[in-house]
């Protein structure tokens, strides 16, 4: 065969993804982590490979489920096709799994190009992104174009166009909400004007809703009549306090915070943050979790964390590139996780199995 048709053809097939049509793997739903009661031995249940390979096929599903149909303008390819995650980067190499979780490796080189441009159905922001490698994260999704040499597959082009929710740290160099966060101790209630008094990092405050403002309370919209003195709340805004012995602000969004959990930590994002991993992930996975840790598990392609939330055991999946956040922002395995640590767990459930897109220790 000439060589030229050689290298044609393997460009093709890097065009394509390097997929092959995925096989359907069927799954035990029943798996739940740990079992056990609260004063006896908690008992591990090993994650089978086939189970955990066929999380990995529905999570996968789930980041090309927006562009599923569409095609994309250079290779005249249906872009779910084209996709693949990044799990790992080097100077001279990227490391990469597709929809079934088969595994590959590219090579870089000084003519390899990059290209940092989103899909039309992606909100991730990519401009403080390098223009070289080192701008390719884990959990990027990609579209590769290259040629066969020695040793293996070289890229001759790097389109990063999205990235995958729940995958890695991505959202921690992004910007989480506009205007201005607070948070403090209410003082005070009106309940006929429907306002309140705060005692805010910024200064004492006298609060009101905007047109369109919301008050949550553990994920769900309540009245400003359900808040009493005492409460701990986060608040945003968009406009400074007019000047007053009290000064005034209208704010969207009143947070309450349950028990002892934490205020933000300075300006890190933080879980309440309205477009908190927006860029990440569908719009629901504003969901959150928090409990003690009953015990964690390793698969082949996620960690499971399970935990006691609410009087339940709960288990979460938890991409294995994906850390915990820990008390002083510093980043862990969560693999280093121990019972009894108490955690906080945004996530996104997909027909009934949870998967993480954020995890901080408490």
């Amino acid at each position: 065969m000439d060589r030229q048709l050689v290298t044609w053809s393997m460009a093709a097939l890097l065009a394509l993804g390097l997929m092959g049509p995925g096989s359907a793997r069927g799954y035990d739903q029943s798996h739940h982590g740990w079992s056990g009661h609260d004063s006896g031995p908690k008992v591990e249940v090993v994650v089978k490979v086939d189970d955990d390979r066929a999380m990995y096929q529905h999570w996968y599903r789930a980041q090309t489920a927006r562009c599923h149909d569409d095609i994309d303008e250079i290779t005249g390819e249906r872009l779910a096709d084209l996709l693949q995650l990044v799990t790992d980067v080097n100077r001279d190499r990227v490391e990469l799994q597709n929809h079934d979780g088969d595994k590959q490796t590219i090579y870089l080189n000084e003519r390899t190009h990059y290209h940092f441009e989103p899909l039309k159905t992606s909100t991730c922001d990519f401009s403080h992104r390098g223009s070289d490698y080192t701008g390719v994260h884990p959990g990027d999704m990609i579209i590769v174009q290259g040629f066969l040499r020695a040793g293996g597959f070289a890229a001759s082009s790097v389109r990063v166009v999205d990235h995958a929710w729940g995958w890695g740290a991505e959202a921690a160099t992004a910007a989480t909400y506009d205007g201005f966060r607070a948070y403090g101790e209410i003082r005070d209630v009106d309940y006929v004007h429907d306002r309140f008094e705060v005692t805010a990092n910024v200064g004492r405050r006298l609060v009101g809703l905007a047109a369109d403002g919301v008050v949550l309370l553990n994920g769900h919209e309540v009245a400003v009549g359900t808040l009493h003195h005492g409460d701990r709340v986060v608040i945003y805004y968009t406009k400074e306090a007019t000047s007053s012995y009290t000064p005034r602000i209208e704010v969207s969004r009143v947070v309450v915070l349950r028990g002892n959990e934490a205020y933000p930590d300075g300006d890190r994002p933080y879980l309440c943050d309205p477009r908190y991993h927006a860029d990440e992930h569908p719009a629901d996975a504003g969901a959150v979790l928090e409990g003690r840790v009953e015990g964690v598990s390793g698969g082949l392609f996620f960690n499971r964390i399970t935990l006691r939330d609410g009087g339940h055991s709960v288990s979460v999946l938890v991409g294995k590139a994906l850390t915990a956040e820990g008390h002083h922002g510093d980043r862990l395995p969560v693999t280093e996780l121990h019972p009894g640590d108490v955690v906080h767990i945004a996530y996104t459930e997909l027909d009934g199995t949870y998967f993480a897109a954020h995890v901080e220790l408490r």
